[in-house]
Formats: structure tokens, C-alpha cells, sequence
């Protein structure tokens, strides 16, 4: 009985409350905020023509904080020696119940589907999330683990960046999953995750 099952599923209180405040902090050092200014300096000192997110259904949701985040940002209209910025999450959770351990290796190894980072291209991607069910098979921590660790051998060579998330989701897994499924992670550590891709994309302009 479908019915019981919702109205009885162990939850968090706060999916009772409108409105509250959330904060993930890093053990030995800050991620501190970048206000709206250091972006400019860093969109114009580092000349960004534009960002873009990718993924499936986890980008939708870091897309989201990251139209928010950049509104009122204005990018370098000139297209000459300009940088792209991209913030992709791989399509993982998805991959996890689609993709044997074996063909994804496959699929991180064919260039075709991940060419070399070109020198006006910086391409960053989310590690997996820390997973609090298995809504589909096969998706559990482990397996995330794995398949962030295959992106990070395989890309890595070719100039793709990793943005670690595991810890911002283990805290807020419970409480923010999107759609109460133990996958779709949102509030604090969606946020994170964009601050994390700032940090990285503008670390000379705001050391």
C-alpha cells in the first residue's frame, strides 16, 4: 500500500518548516563567500565570455543557484581570448544505475565523448554525492566513490578538474534530498558545489 508508505516514511522535521538556515563549513580552512564584486574582477580579469552547466537531472539543480549566482554578472562580449567556464556533474547519479563499472571506463576513455580541454576551456565537474538511498539499483556510496575515482584517473589526464562534494552532501543528505529520494541533493551543498567552482575558476584573481 502505496499510501501508507508516504504517510509514514521516516523524515526530517525540518520538511515542516518554510523557511530555515543551513551551513556546511570545511575542518581546517574557510570556503568563504565570493561576493559579487570578486566575480566581476574575476569575469574581467580572467575574461569569461560565458559559463555553462551540464549534466542531467543534479545540473538542473546547481543551475539554478548558479543563474542566482551570477545575476547582474557581465561577461565579456568580445569573443577573442576569451575563457569558457563549465560546471558539469557527468550525469551522474544516473550513470550509477545505467552504466556497468566496465563501460563507464569505456565511456571516460573514448575521446569522442571527452576530448582534451582546449586552452580556452576550463571544464570543472562534481564528484558523486553521498547517496542516503537506493532508489535504483546499484546507487550507494561505494559505487559513487568508484565512479567519481574512474572520472578523476581518466579526465584528469586531459584537463578535466574535479570539485569535491562528498562531505557538503554526507551533512545535508538527509534533510535537503530534492525529491526525498536520497539522490537529488539541493540547498547547502548545491550551493557549496557552485562556491567550490568559483574558488577554483577565479584562485589567481582572489589569492
Amino acid at each position: 500500500d502505496c499510501e501508507w508508505v508516504l504517510n509514514h516514511r521516516w523524515k526530517t522535521s525540518l520538511r515542516k518548516q518554510d523557511r530555515w538556515y543551513g551551513r556546511w563549513e570545511q575542518y581546517g580552512c574557510d570556503v568563504m563567500d565570493v561576493s559579487t564584486a570578486d566575480l566581476q574582477k574575476c569575469v574581467d580579469e580572467r575574461r569569461i565570455s560565458k559559463i555553462e552547466v551540464r549534466g542531467a537531472s543534479i545540473a538542473e539543480i546547481l543551475d539554478g543557484y548558479m543563474i542566482q549566482r551570477t545575476h547582474g554578472i557581465k561577461f565579456v562580449k568580445d569573443k577573442n581570448n576569451t575563457l569558457t567556464a563549465i560546471l558539469d556533474t557527468l550525469s551522474l547519479p544516473h550513470l550509477l544505475w545505467h552504466n556497468s563499472v566496465a563501460k563507464q571506463r569505456s565511456l571516460f576513455e573514448d575521446s569522442s565523448q571527452f576530448p582534451p580541454v582546449p586552452p580556452t576551456v576550463e571544464h570543472y565537474w562534481v564528484s558523486g554525492f553521498y547517496l542516503t538511498s537506493e532508489r535504483e539499483p546499484h546507487t550507494y556510496v561505494d559505487r559513487s566513490l568508484q565512479f567519481s575515482r574512474l572520472a578523476e584517473d581518466i579526465l584528469g589526464e586531459r584537463g578535466y578538474r574535479p570539485i569535491n562534494v562528498l562531505g557538503p552532501t554526507a551533512a545535508f543528505a538527509y534533510d535537503t534530498d530534492g525529491q526525498a529520494d536520497g539522490l537529488h541533493i539541493s540547498g547547502p551543498p548545491a550551493k557549496v558545489a557552485v562556491q567550490k567552482f568559483f574558488h577554483h575558476l577565479c584562485r589567481d584573481v582572489l589569492a
